[in-house]
């Protein structure tokens, strides 16, 4: 494909999905005020994030908190309803190529009070540091230290959640952190409570299918 034919593909993308021009007019913006030396391309790129950002706002089914777990960001939906015995419990990773995304995004907001009301189930949605600022593994090991702190027996107790009904989730990055949090679980004898379930949403597994 010619660079040509690679430029009408793209028009033809943003003119099907509207949504699209502002994520590739910030990729250019953001490749110019590199190449200006104003700032990392990835920066730039937040903008977009940055845009998409909403308040903790909580409504009559859910109530949103910006707070911290073990020192690290996080979102917490609560459920309004009378649980009825304890909780479930999900500990989500937002996706966006370790580099983009936040708990506080519109899609992943409404995702995660969806699931709160509807499942009756806490949601903690962990706003993990961000590479190039912060390389790896901060990234692991800001998710692995919120999932552990909340797997404690106090802090599960404090939230009124069930110790057998905990799982972790995350799409595309976020499904690989999800991923290597549980691997790491099975294997740390501090843990004394087991994760139900992982859920892994067109997950970062591997780099080829071999």
């Amino acid at each position: 494909m010619t660079h040509t034919d690679t430029k009408q593909e793209s028009e033809r993308g943003t003119k099907q999905q509207p949504w699209l021009w502002p994520c590739w007019a910030a990729g250019g913006s953001s490749e110019v005020a590199e190449l200006l030396g104003l700032m990392h391309y990835m920066e730039g790129l937040r903008l977009i994030t940055t845009v998409e950002l909403v308040a903790p706002t909580s409504d009559e089914n859910v109530t949103v908190t910006d707070t911290e777990l073990g020192g690290v960001p996080v979102r917490l939906y609560l459920p309004k309803r009378p649980p009825g015995g304890l909780r479930r419990a999900v500990l989500f990773f937002h996706g966006g190529g370790w580099c983009l995304g936040d708990a506080g995004m519109h899609g992943y907001d409404l995702m995660s009070r969806r699931i709160s009301n509807e499942l009756n189930a806490v949601v903690v949605s962990v706003n993990y540091r961000l590479a190039p600022l912060h390389r790896f593994p901060a990234q692991f090991e800001d998710v692995y230290v919120v999932t552990k702190f909340f797997l404690q027996s106090k802090v599960l107790s404090q939230y009124g959640v069930d110790p057998a009904r905990v799982c972790v989730a995350g799409d595309s990055a976020g499904g690989n952190l999800a991923a290597a949090v549980a691997q790491q679980l099975s294997e740390d004898p501090e843990v004394k409570t087991k994760l139900r379930a992982q859920v892994l949403i067109y997950p970062a597994l591997q780099a080829l299918d071999l």
